[in-house]
């Protein structure tokens, strides 16, 4: 789902049977920065208490998984200004090749 921009990557149910809105952040170390566009922020505002935010962090040897309800109340976001970058996931040309 992330590729429609809706804010998070899963929809869900709880065991109670009540909608779940889950964005999951990769990451390679515990501690490590991450980031949420203004949508994922926006979304997790509107969800509040049915928004998790998950944290997947993968090792040689486990996978850890952080789950974090409500994000905008229980963690310190930063604002940061980031330059707009123009992004293509699709793309097609004139294929040469070398061979080395």
């Amino acid at each position: 789902m992330s590729k429609q921009n809706i804010g998070y990557d899963l929809e869900g149910l709880d065991p109670d049977g009540n909608n779940v809105y889950v964005e999951v952040k990769s990451l390679d170390f515990r501690g490590q920065k991450f980031r949420m566009t203004n949508n994922e922020y926006a979304v997790a505002q509107y969800y509040r208490e049915k928004y998790y935010l998950t944290l997947l962090i993968q090792t040689q040897n486990k996978i850890e998984i952080d789950l974090i309800k409500d994000p905008i109340n229980h963690l310190v976001m930063n604002r940061q200004c980031v330059q707009w970058v123009w992004e293509c996931s699709e793309y097609s040309g004139k294929t040469i090749t070398f061979d080395l």
